[in-house]
Order: C-alpha cells, then sequence, then structure tokens
C-alpha cells in the first residue's frame, strides 16, 4: 500500500492538503465528479498490514467529523482525511519521516 500526502483540488477550486492510503495512485484522484486536480507531494510504501497503523498516526491533524465547517463539499472523497487550517506540508513531512511501524519478529529471525 502507499501511503501519500497530496494537494487535492475541489470541484468548487479550493486546494486542500490530505493524507491517505491507495493501492494505486495514478487512479486515486482521476474521477473529475469528485476532483478538479491534485498533486502528489510524497509517497512512501508500506506492508498492508502496517498501513492503518501509519493512517493512525495523522489523525490529530485531520479535521476529521468537523469536515463541513471547513467547506469540504459532501462529495469530496476523504475529506475526514484533509488537514486542519493549522497544519503545514512541512509539519505532514516530518512526521511522515518519523512514522513508527511496528516490528514483527518471530523466532526463525533469532536462528541461523
Amino acid at each position: 500500500m502507499i501511503f501519500y500526502l497530496a494537494r487535492v483540488q475541489d470541484t468548487d477550486g479550493n486546494w486542500w492538503i490530505k493524507t491517505g492510503a491507495t493501492k494505486n495512485p495514478a487512479k486515486r484522484f482521476n474521477d473529475k465528479r469528485l476532483y478538479k486536480d491534485w498533486e502528489y507531494i510524497h509517497m512512501q510504501q508500506y506492508d498492508k498490514v502496517d498501513i492503518k497503523n501509519v493512517e493512525m498516526q495523522f489523525k490529530d491533524l485531520q479535521v476529521g467529523s468537523d469536515w463541513a465547517q471547513t467547506g469540504i463539499p459532501s462529495h469530496f472523497m476523504g475529506k475526514t482525511e484533509v488537514m486542519k487550517d493549522d497544519v503545514t506540508e512541512a509539519m505532514v513531512l516530518e512526521r511522515m519521516r518519523n512514522i513508527n511501524t511496528p516490528t514483527k519478529t518471530t523466532l526463525d529471525d533469532f536462528e541461523g
């Protein structure tokens, strides 16, 4: 899975920064009924078992259920993953550089 930071333009012409996960970045924002334009800022690949943990590390930066108060259109897919107004791209990139994913260790790792 790919975890991304992107700038995404809604159909009203407003730009938002958001994070999310996708299997195919080329298809993620290509539905013109939902999005006008987009630009990926950064992408990192993770194992699919870790992707939910990675996404959870950004919940405090996202608008979540307060999306309606921000002016995000209701048809904007992924609207709860839009960053809050006071969150900068630099802040998100710094957190992406410091993502903490658990290490899975088994006895096989120690046999030699």
